[in-house]
């Protein structure tokens, strides 16, 4: 079958792009406790955010890894302390070294002597559980207005 006898038109990928509406913001939320993670998915869906969710160290940081490989700009990273394989801000570490201003913040109950340290050092905000929505709103909009250009 040639060209000529398509049904549709081919059209190049650039123009496909750059007419089709903008992408939601996506941020990523690392958090074992499904409560929390389905409440911050709920709280991204209000915002129109689109939300990307992981369990552990190791599922964040496949996570970046796999929207990076489909182009996926991430918006934001959204990180509990203590998670099964390692301190959650292992992934904000590993997102800051692709991305050095990409907005992320840690959550915890129990703020140890290491995690002061890193957010001393680090300059990233840490959002005590139980945390208010007022505080995870205003840190998603910080998100959405990111721009990695």
């Amino acid at each position: 079958m040639t060209d000529a006898e398509l049904d549709y038109e081919l059209v190049p990928v650039e123009a496909a792009t750059s007419e089709s509406k903008p992408r939601e913001p996506v941020v990523l939320v690392v958090d074992d406790d499904a409560g929390i993670s389905t409440a911050l998915r709920n709280l991204c869906a209000l915002n129109n955010i689109r939300c990307i969710q992981a369990m552990s160290v190791k599922d964040g940081i496949e996570a970046v890894n796999d929207l990076e490989f489909l182009d996926v700009v991430l918006h934001g990273v959204l990180c509990d302390v203590r998670l099964p394989d390692g301190p959650g801000y292992q992934v904000i570490d590993f997102c800051r070294s692709r991305c050095p201003k990409l907005p992320a913040a840690v959550m915890t109950a129990f703020p140890d002597d290491e995690l002061i340290r890193w957010l001393q050092e680090t300059g990233v905000p840490l959002l005590m559980k139980p945390f208010s929505v007022r505080s995870v709103c205003e840190w998603l909009e910080r998100a959405r207005g990111y721009s990695a250009a």
